[in-house]
Formats: structure tokens, sequence, C-alpha cells
């Protein structure tokens, strides 16, 4: 579970933008149980987050910081010393194309809470950080300023690992080869349990697989994710009847087809079209159904275990109906995981019971940097008119679409 994300000179973003996950001390905490977590200590954080904003806001590029953060601890263990850093800087001033980008996280994993940061430009890491409390206190496992280290309690297994660690690689990703514990859980975190979709078109959470060979191959393996999402298809009211992989003969090149061992497959869609039922291909499904069968693949995943699942343009090719749906079935499907996501669609705001704290703004100020804040900066009554006030421009984050155009 994240507890709290912070970037900082990424794209859009130049100043330190912090997405804090922490419940505030709103009334209505209390009333909606289902779209909160609370942890080991007792401490409540928010379950589900919408982020809305303009266009060009900077909404995905905050999903990107994030994605990226994951990327780069991911990947970090089987980089050359030659290969480059996805280093991305804000542009718009003189200052900030020269300047480190930095990202620090914390979570909460199987009840002990981390804390990891690192900063880094095109071919080095400058820094990099982690604690880690596995009881009421912090302990440092690792602190990094250059080519510099400072250990903790476990300095005597850590200390070998520096000679395999280049500049460009992140002592966390070196660790985790190496199978050290409190490392690992958070390597695992990044590799397994972060899933990250750009209106489905990137997918890396299973160690880069494409997102439709992930689908076929649960649906060939997985008895109960058939029926999962075929459930989850037919409640959207997307007249399916059956959902299936197909065998097919092997070596057909048609780049839809799924391989498994020595078989080949490719997705079916069944439709009830007067008493009889009509097989289409998944690649002839529209783009919305395409993206409700995807969004069941991930619940399925959260639905298993302890997931974060972020999503950027929840709503793309969707009806704005189905994202009540879509937000009401996570709270309850899916109790152990987290949900954020991007939309433009603010039907939300009156429609899913989601907390003030639940809600947050991207907006560009005058310099072009991204900010981030949530709806419960505002001093909002409890039975205001959320979604009229936001498109009215009262907590900003719209467009200011200017008059004259048409005249």
């Amino acid at each position: 579970m994240i507890l709290k994300f912070s970037v900082t000179n990424f794209e859009s973003i130049k100043a330190p933008v912090v997405f804090d996950l922490g419940c505030t001390a709103l009334k209505e905490n209390e009333e909606s149980g289902a779209m909160k977590i609370t942890a080991p200590n007792g401490a409540s954080y928010k379950k589900i987050c919408a982020l809305f904003g303009a266009n060009a806001s900077g909404k995905s590029n905050f999903i990107t910081a994030i994605y990226t953060m994951a990327n780069l601890v991911r990947d970090s263990a089987a980089l050359t010393p030659e290969d480059p850093l996805f280093y991305d800087p804000f542009l718009l001033d003189q200052s900030s194309k020269d300047e480190p980008t930095a990202f620090s996280i914390e979570l909460s994993l199987n009840g002990i809470r981390y804390f990891y940061s690192f900063s880094y430009r095109s071919h080095q890491i400058l820094t990099e950080k982690l604690q880690y409390a596995p009881k009421n206190y912090t302990i440092l496992v690792f602190e990094r300023k250059g080519e510099s280290y400072e250990f903790g309690n476990d300095g005597k297994t850590l200390s070998p690992l520096v000679k395999r660690t280049s500049a460009n690689k992140l002592f966390l990703g070196t660790a985790s080869a190496f199978n050290y514990e409190p490392c690992l859980a958070l390597f695992h975190f990044f590799a397994n349990d972060l899933i990250v979709d750009f209106q489905n078109r990137i997918f890396r959470s299973d160690a880069g697989q494409n997102l439709f060979n992930a689908i076929a191959d649960q649906l060939v393996k997985d008895e109960a994710f058939r029926a999962f999402s075929l459930s989850f298809l037919q409640a959207a009211d997307l007249n399916i009847s059956s959902l299936h992989p197909r065998l097919l003969a092997a070596g057909t090149g048609d780049p839809s087809v799924y391989s498994r061992g020595k078989n080949d497959y490719t997705l079916i869609v069944g439709h009830q079209i007067g008493g009889a039922e009509y097989d289409l291909p998944l690649e002839d499904e529209s783009d919305g159904t395409q993206s409700v069968l995807f969004l069941s693949y991930f619940y399925y995943q959260a639905m298993k275990g302890e997931k974060v699942l972020i999503v950027d343009e929840l709503d793309q090719s969707l009806h704005t109906l189905l994202l009540p749906f879509l937000v009401k079935t996570f709270a309850q499907v899916c109790p152990k995981s987290q949900f954020v996501f991007t939309t433009h669609d603010p039907t939300i705001m009156r429609e899913c019971s989601l907390r003030r704290d639940e809600f947050y703004f991207a907006e560009k100020g005058d310099d072009g940097a991204t900010s981030l804040f949530p709806l419960s900066d505002f001093s909002v009554r409890k039975n205001a008119k959320i979604e009229e006030e936001y498109l009215q421009g009262r907590f900003g984050a719209v467009p200011l679409i200017k008059d004259g155009f048409l005249s």
C-alpha cells in the first residue's frame, strides 16, 4: 500500500509534488469504511483516489512519474555501466534541465513501513536511501551519496555489493538481486504489486508481458478468472454471453494470436443474438469492451492480494455511467488493494460516495509547472454539489475557455 509519494523535477513537475494518501480528519471518513484501508498501526489510508484536471495539466505526467520510479527500480540490476537512465526534467526555465530528478515513496508492505528515495541525472544515481520500521522504530538499511555509502546493522552483508553497483545502478536493485530481504520486499512491490496502465497501452506489472498475452494466459489456465471476467463484462451491459480462448493452427502469424507452449490461441467473445450465439475475435470488439476486459484482469489481480492499481484516463472509451460501476466494484471486491486513476468525467463526484480527501486536482501555474492538491484543502459544505462547483471552476483544474473565437 502506498502511503505517500513525491516527485521533483520530472516532465511538467518542477517543485516537489506530494501525493499523501493518509486520511484527513473528516467526519465522513468514519462513514465510508469501504473506501479506506487501516494499517497495522491503526492509521487510515485512502483506498481510492480520483485525479482531475484540464488537458495538459500534468495528470498523466504524475502517473508517469510513479511508473518511471518503478521501472528504474525493476530494471536497474540489468543495466550496463554505459546505459542511460530515463531522465526527463522540467524544461520551462533556465536551471531545472541541469538539476536532478528525485523520487520518494513511503509504503506499508505486510505490515512493515518502508521509506525509499533516490535522485539522479541521465547517467548517475546521486543519492539513495532506504529505511524501514519492522517494529515501532525506524532502521536505516543504507544511505548513498555519490560514491559514499552508510549502512545500518547489516553493513557486513551489504558493503561487498557496493563494487557491483555502477554509478547508474540503484543499490536497491543490486541488493535485491542478492536476495537481501528488506530490499527484496520493496523490489517485489515495484515488480509485481504495482499495476500501471496508460489507456491499456502499457502494461509492465507481469515482467513486461504484453497485456493481451497476460489476459489470454490467465483465461487458459484459470477457470475462476474466466468466470469473473465474463460476469464483469455482463454487469457492464456489454451484451456478451461467453469469453474463451480458441485453439488455432500453429504459425498463423496473426499478431492477435497468443502462444502457450506449442499451442496458439485467439480470444473469442460470444454474443447471444435472437437465440443464436455469434463469435467475434477480441480485436473486433469496441475499444470500450476491450477496456472493460482489461480492467477485469487488473481487478482480478487486485482481488488476489495487496495491489496498487493506477489507471490513466479511466473514462477513455467508456460511457459515463460505467465509471461509478467501476469505482464501486473495486471498493467491494478488492478489499486490500488501492485504486488511483485520472479522469475528465466528474460523474463520480456525486455517484460514488468518495470522501473529499479522495479527490485530487492537477493544475499548471503561470510558470508551466504542475501542482497537485486535494479537494479537502477547500472549505466545502458536506451537502455541497461538488460536481457543479468543480465545473464552475471553484476548485480550479478546469480549462479556461476563451470567449470570442466563434464570434
